[in-house]
């Protein structure tokens, strides 16, 4: 009974750690403060373990502002939903960009979200909701294009363990993520 008592409290204990690495240590940015530095320094890469998955491969996928702006209607009245409703247009995403959403998403989203963007990470069993699949479009809160995802990805999603990221990535950090994201959804 012991055993099973301290390893209940060293899982929880093991589940926060990871959980609390995702969660902001600065406020959201409203403009007016300097942000963190961006988050593009990916661990030194270490060979996969034996039957580790491995990030889904991206394509570019082209932008259209109509039908992302539609699939945006979903975000009404959430954090940034306004900002996000405003923007004119979508930075083109590239090879480049999607490899280097890809490293970004490797460094900072597997916690939760999974190595295969499943919403399996380690961090993620402990969340209730779980972290969304990536992959399957059906399973997006707000919409899953890329307006959707970056307001996501900027302010986070109200009551989920998915936390913002506005003021620890860059602008063409965050457009480097919704690329990548949007590239390795299955449909849509």
């Amino acid at each position: 009974m012991r055993n099973h008592r301290v390893t209940t409290w060293l899982g929880l204990l093991v589940a926060s750690q990871l959980f609390l690495t995702g969660c902001p240590s600065t406020p959201p940015s409203d403009g007016t403060n300097t942000p963190a530095a961006p988050a593009t320094t990916a661990p030194a890469e270490t060979p996969p373990a034996e039957g580790a998955k491995e990030l889904p491969e991206a394509e570019v996928r082209a932008a259209d502002m109509d039908k992302a702006k539609e699939d945006f209607a979903a975000a009404e009245g959430t954090a940034g939903a306004e900002e996000v409703a405003a923007l004119t247009e979508i930075p083109a995403g590239s090879a480049e960009t999607v490899a280097k959403g890809k490293e970004l998403f490797k460094t900072n989203c597997t916690t939760c979200h999974g190595d295969d963007a499943a919403g399996d990470g380690p961090a993620g069993a402990s969340l209730d909701p779980p972290p969304r699949n990536l992959t399957a479009p059906s399973e997006y809160k707000y919409g899953h294009l890329e307006l959707a995802i970056y307001r996501t990805v900027k302010y986070g999603s109200e009551g989920t363990g998915m936390v913002g990221w506005d003021g620890r990535m860059s602008e063409d950090e965050m457009w480097a993520v919704v690329h990548y994201v949007r590239g390795i959804q299955k449909e849509g």
